[in-house]
């Protein structure tokens, strides 16, 4: 299991202390301790927090890696992974540090791993666990900038599927709509190594990587002919903290979709128009957020493409 462990300078220690103790005082009893790995920034106040607590919670035998350069949740992410597969571990976990990501889900997340791996042998396997909703823990802004982005990821995955001749395969979605950006994850070795080679190739460019930790897996174990599964899972009515409220959603996603736009060779114009159906259908675009979401549009490519709004209710 990876943890990465961020908290801003705004959070005090007591509140880290609080939040990362509920979320790790049980980790012990699910799984051997050796087999965590929490990666936090060096010399920072969480990585302080977390040094005491594992001795107060009986984490000493896991490891916590270091990382000198902050690369958001992506660098820490992908690091975590990276190490974990030195191990002989079949299945990776990744899962935060804000209390959001209850223990017991995980059992469930690996009783699908198997059954779509016996279900497709050999196929990479990838079980996401969907949030019941999305504007309790995240409010609507945020709540509908995910919506967006999901499923404009979705209908360029299909895209570029369809170039292999090949389709996106839901079997094992379990009749959620896909909750692209939900931290908590499953991945096989094969999938985690895929994960790993898709934020591999991200720039070394904030706006671009922010957002990217679970979107890119997503797109590369697609198209590496891997599985997606999705399970339920409980989640905090309201996040006890977040480091998202203050990003600039807009060139995030942009900057975050044509990078995906040019590494995958979609042209300009599909992207436009799969990002104008999804717009069009949003309650975003018709809400007091409208000028973020055309600053986005603009960013891959709208500012000189008139926006063929509905005319008719």
């Amino acid at each position: 299991m990876v943890v990465p462990v961020y908290f801003d300078s705004t959070v005090g220690e007591e509140e880290v202390r609080n939040i990362l103790r509920a979320t790790l005082r049980d980790q012990r009893l699910f799984l051997k301790t050796e087999r965590v790995v929490f990666t936090v920034d060096a010399n920072t106040h969480s990585e302080r927090v977390l040094g005491i607590l594992k001795t107060e919670l009986e984490l000493a035998e896991s490891t916590t890696l270091q990382l000198e350069r902050n690369q958001g949740k992506m660098g820490a992410v992908r690091e975590g992974l990276r190490r974990l597969l030195g191990e002989p571990v079949h299945y990776l976990i990744t899962r935060d540090c804000d209390g959001d990501h209850a223990l017991p889900d995980f059992g469930r997340m690996v009783d699908v791993a198997k059954e779509m791996a016996a279900a497709a042998p050999g196929r990479p396997v990838s079980v996401f666990g969907t949030r019941p909703s999305l504007t309790r823990p995240m409010e609507w802004v945020r709540k509908e900038w995910e919506l967006l982005t999901n499923r404009t990821i979705e209908s360029l995955t299909e895209y570029l599927l369809a170039r292999q001749d090949n389709m996106l395969d839901r079997r094992f979605w379990n009749g959620y709509a896909l909750d692209l950006q939900s931290g908590y994850r499953l991945y096989d070795r094969e999938a985690a190594k895929l994960a790993i080679r898709s934020m591999d190739r991200l720039p070394d460019e904030r706006n671009t990587y922010l957002m990217a930790c679970e979107i890119t897996p997503f797109i590369e174990i697609s198209l590496g002919g891997g599985l997606i599964g999705q399970v339920q899972r409980m989640t905090c009515v309201e996040q006890p903290v977040s480091s998202f409220k203050e990003i600039d959603f807009a060139t995030a996603y942009g900057k975050l979709l044509v990078f995906l736009r040019d590494v995958h060779g979609i042209k300009p114009a599909l992207l436009l128009r799969a990002f104008d159906n999804h717009m069009l259908a949003s309650e975003i675009y018709f809400s007091a957020e409208r000028e973020q979401v055309v600053r986005c549009r603009d960013l891959i490519g709208g500012s000189d493409v008139p926006i063929h709004r509905p005319s008719i209710m």
